[in-house]
């Protein structure tokens, strides 16, 4: 990626709540924390993804670096499920 695409990227990505007509915290959107910014980190990827309960598949982009902060909240919130619960989950590792 060319160091003009990068900035290009970065801004329109910094820019879109912007543009948004629905103020970012009524939104499903969680900021990222840029901190040192990885290139790799920008890179978006596109997947078709069916909504619970519709047959009806969208498609949703995102960066590499929205994937993980998705995946690490998800983990964390299962977490506190599961200590929170009643219910104790055997662990699959033994």
């Amino acid at each position: 990626m060319e160091p003009w695409q990068f900035a290009v990227l970065l801004v329109a990505f910094n820019a879109a709540p912007a543009l948004a007509q629905t103020p970012a915290s009524e939104t499903d959107v969680h900021p990222i924390k840029l901190g040192k910014v990885n290139p790799s980190d920008m890179q978006v990827t596109c997947t078709t993804e069916r909504s619970i309960g519709s047959m009806i598949p969208s498609r949703v982009c995102r960066t590499k670096a929205q994937e993980r902060q998705d995946r690490e909240s998800s983990q964390a919130a299962l977490e506190q499920i599961r200590r929170s619960s009643s219910i104790k989950v055997r662990s699959a590792e033994r």
